[in-house]
């Protein structure tokens, strides 16, 4: 899980909330209102999911604890799809004959990079975006 925070002194308490909502909730399935926050749960189905910055995410939660807004944003499991791909291909290629260190690496560092790159691809603009607010 990842958390930003933002003193509520730099944002105005509603306008906050307003962006988040506006952000959010066009790729959320549910929305819960909690006592801290409201959390958006987001499904890898939605539609242009893969253009938002809340792709890899599968749950955005906003709080407001004292005197700090909180974004909180869970992984999904989703990101595990790659890897699994990759474990399916390691096993098959095993079946073909022997498999040496540098075609395993090349087998699990491509699902690798593909999901660092996504991840930090979200993360500059969910930063970018949270600074802005």
């Amino acid at each position: 899980m990842f958390v930003l925070s933002k003193p509520v002194i730099l944002a105005k308490s509603d306008h906050v909330v307003e962006v988040v909502e506006r952000s959010a909730s066009p790729v959320a399935y549910d929305i819960e209102e909690t006592e801290e926050g409201t959390v958006y749960k987001i499904s890898s189905y939605t539609p242009f999911i893969r253009y938002s910055m809340f792709g890899p995410f599968s749950e955005v939660a906003l709080e407001r604890h004292e005197n700090v807004w909180l974004l909180k944003l869970r992984l999904s499991k989703t990101l595990l799809l790659p890897f699994a791909a990759a474990a399916v291909a390691a096993f098959i290629f095993r079946t073909m004959g022997p498999v040496g260190p540098q075609a395993l690496a090349l087998i699990f560092g491509v699902p690798l990079l593909v999901v660092a790159t996504g991840l930090l691809e979200a993360g500059f603009r969910i930063k970018g975006w949270w600074r802005k607010i």
